[in-house]
């Protein structure tokens, strides 16, 4: 899900790809980072918002709720 929030980002590069890495196992929750490589550097911040924006919207599609 991480990975297609980062496929519908505007500014999101293919190559080098996207990738996942899981931080952390706790108790109750699993920490990810998604790792994604921009064209236009100067836009990060939008960038960011609008990756933000397609990770709560896949998970959404999914039926996941993110609780932490």
């Amino acid at each position: 899900m991480l990975l297609e929030a980062a496929r519908r980002t505007p500014g999101a590069k293919t190559d080098p790809p996207p990738f996942v890495l899981q931080l952390k196992l706790d108790d109750f929750c699993v920490q990810y980072e998604l790792n994604v490589h921009i064209s236009e550097p100067l836009l990060i911040l939008e960038t960011y918002t609008e990756l933000h924006r397609n990770v709560l919207d896949v998970f959404n599609e999914y039926g996941v709720q993110i609780m932490t």
